[in-house]
């Protein structure tokens, strides 16, 4: 007999498809499956038979898709008003079918597009960030909290100094962290690919005496439990001088990150996937 906790943690994760298989296993599973309660609570997260996507977004438009299972695309609507569409909403990221999202200035949401529920951040006021360089949206499993990370730079009268702020949604609390002088996040950009609730980003190291184009690229992660930025290694590669990374990717319902390579010196212009199919284990690079 399975530890009905245990259970439920097993089955929460599974796509909708994936349940419907599993509820004929045994007893056990059939009871809480088919629960009226878990049901309605994991559509919360996931919605019924769809996988979402952030398909555009530019400083003063904001586009969500759900991609069905029949392969239709439907544009779902925004949680945002119209005044709120004029002050350049930041797209923080998107994991377990939920988005985040920065309006204003001090305002921060995760939404779900499926139910069009939206859980605001309420706590003390955060730092006044000005032009955030870097975002990312992370999910801590161990204690089932969702929170945001931003990294910008803050105005105190005539200084403007870098800042890294933190948001949970879950506590409701918001903090800076790393401040010090030099920290690898104040050079990263754009918004973290998110797998395994951990934000990633590509950095490219500005070495002039550095002329492999793969050796000037590195994979950086916001580490949640510590809450510092730290390096993943690259897979070792035969012919890597040859090889630029143009992006990173999250497949498996954001369990497994990816590589996409570019060979510089093929006049095809061919790509290659490199991918981590066990999370955190640097041997499983395929």
């Amino acid at each position: 007999m399975i530890v009905e906790d245990i259970l439920r943690n097993i089955v929460y994760r599974l796509s909708i498809q994936d349940l419907d298989n599993c509820k004929f296993v045994n007893n056990e599973y059939h009871s809480l499956i088919t629960d009226p309660e878990f049901k309605d609570d994991k559509r919360r997260v996931m919605g019924d038979n769809a996988i979402l996507s952030i398909y555009a977004y530019d400083h003063a438009h904001f586009e969500v898709y759900g991609i069905h299972c029949d392969g239709a695309k439907q544009e779902l609507t925004s949680p945002l008003e119209d005044d709120r569409n004029a002050n350049r909403p930041i797209v923080l990221g998107s994991c377990n079918g939920l988005i985040g999202i920065k309006y204003y200035q001090l305002d921060y949401m995760l939404w779900n597009p499926v139910t069009q529920e939206c859980l605001t951040y309420e706590g003390g006021a955060p730092t006044l960030l000005i032009d955030p360089t870097a975002v990312g949206l992370c999910y801590k499993a161990s204690s089932d909290e969702y929170m945001a990370v931003v990294v910008g730079t803050i105005r105190c009268y005539s200084t403007i100094t870098s800042c890294i702020e933190l948001i949970n949604f879950s506590t409701n609390d918001s903090k800076c962290v790393n401040w010090q002088t030099g920290n690898v996040a104040f050079d990263l950009n754009g918004v973290g690919m998110v797998v395994c609730g951990v934000p990633h980003w590509v950095k490219e190291y500005d070495n002039d005496n550095v002329d492999d184009l793969w050796d000037r690229k590195r994979i950086f992660f916001f580490d949640t439990k510590n809450e510092t930025f730290n390096e993943m290694n690259l897979p070792g590669q035969v012919g890597k001088e040859e090889k630029r990374i143009l992006g990173l990717g999250a497949l498996i319902r954001q369990s497994q990150l990816s590589i996409v390579l570019r060979d510089m010196k093929n006049p095809n212009l061919s790509y290659d996937v490199w991918v981590m199919k066990e999370y955190g284990n640097l041997e499983s690079w395929t």
